[in-house]
């Protein structure tokens, strides 16, 4: 398993420590659906990343206490993206993708989903034909 990527400002998130987190629980997802982890030449290469940028969402408030006009107010937000990727170690081609997204302001609470994130996504592999 490779972390590809760790984008993020916040050192509750962009850590060694928070790697091997993602790491292990993504191995004990994987093996509790029957794969195996190997040292050798493996059937898939697994990977991910994660990324978590500071945007803005947009959210209606009202600007009188009547309620009489609306306008869009631009919110801080944190939206942390974790990807994994299982990929065919000869001819490098994308075998599945799991995606899982948080929207949250708080790295530190973004860091505290990860194991959720994690097993959400490996729960969705194999894809169901």
């Amino acid at each position: 398993i490779r972390a590809t990527d760790v984008v993020s400002h916040s050192p509750a998130l962009n850590s060694e420590l928070t790697r091997k987190r993602i790491v292990t629980e993504l191995e004990r997802a994987l093996v509790a659906k029957g794969l195996t982890k190997t040292t050798g030449r493996a059937d898939l290469d697994v990977s991910f990343s994660l990324g978590a940028d500071p945007g803005t969402k947009g959210v209606r408030r009202l600007v009188t206490p009547r309620g009489g006009r609306a306008r869009t107010v631009q919110v801080p937000n944190m939206q942390g993206t974790l990807i994994i990727d299982m990929a065919d170690p000869t001819t490098r081609e994308l075998v599945w993708r799991g995606v899982a997204m948080e929207d949250e302001r708080d790295p530190v609470k973004l860091a505290s989903k990860l194991d959720d994130m994690v097993k959400k996504t490996v729960a969705k592999y194999p894809p169901k034909k």
